[in-house]
Order: structure tokens, then C-alpha cells, then sequence
């Protein structure tokens, strides 16, 4: 094994190993918020989606996760969520690294091809393709 296989093996690795704790560490706080209060779940954040018509327990966008991960602490269902994001940016990252790679030894083919399996994820992620 290369430079370049064992760099995108540990990217995928390590990009899964923090994905999952990332949702670890929020469900042991949704845990603990839950056993503190009535309410697991942020009681503004709620009512803030439900005035505009949106799912109450859910995070939409990033600038949303963002603002929750902000706070402290922390809301713990944007914690997963975070978690959630990562699993799904982790293949991409590792394309990356590896058209990188290709692109350094001078493999123009397998960048193309890369580049083409890139497109496809991404565009396959923005139209929902899928699911």
C-alpha cells in the first residue's frame, strides 16, 4: 500500500470514527437532558419550527446546526446531527484526497475518473437522488 491509499484509508477511518462520536456524545446528552428535564428537547427550538410550519425536531440547514452547536450547551440533537453531517462529507473528503493524489503522480486518468465520481455524489446529495 502507497502513501496516497494509506492517507485516504486513515481519512475515511478517522472522518468515521468522529462521525460516530460526534452521535454518541449526543444521544449520552440527550440522555442526560432528558433526564434532567420533562423536555429532551430545546423548548424555543421547537416552538420556532412550528411557527413556520416546520418538523419541530429536526435541523434543516447548516447555518441552523451551526447556531444550535453555538449555544451552550449545546442542543443535543444537533450534536448527532453534526455527527450525521460528517458520515455524509467523509466519501467526499476521501475523493478528494485521492484526485489529489492521482493529480501529484500524474494519473490523469484517475482523475477524471475522481472528478466524475465527485460530480455524481455531490450532485446526487443536492437533488436527492435516492431517497
Amino acid at each position: 500500500m502507497n502513501g496516497a491509499e494509506r492517507m485516504v484509508s486513515a481519512l475515511l477511518l478517522i472522518g468515521g470514527f468522529v462521525a460516530v462520536g460526534l452521535m454518541l456524545v449526543g444521544l449520552v446528552a440527550l440522555q442526560v437532558r432528558a433526564a434532567r428535564t420533562a423536555h429532551p428537547l430545546d423548548v424555543r427550538h421547537v416552538v420556532e419550527h412550528r411557527e413556520a410550519g416546520r418538523s419541530v425536531d429536526v435541523f434543516v440547514s447548516m447555518p441552523q446546526i451551526a447556531h444550535a452547536l453555538a449555544r451552550w450547551p449545546p442542543q443535543p440533537v444537533a450534536i448527532i446531527t453534526a455527527g450525521i453531517v460528517v458520515l455524509l462529507a467523509t466519501p467526499a473528503a476521501g475523493l478528494l484526497a485521492a484526485m489529489a493524489a492521482f493529480a501529484r503522480a500524474g494519473d490523469r486518468p484517475y482523475v477524471i475518473i475522481c472528478a466524475a465520481l465527485l460530480v455524481m455524489l455531490v450532485s446526487g446529495f443536492f437533488l436527492r437522488v435516492g431517497g
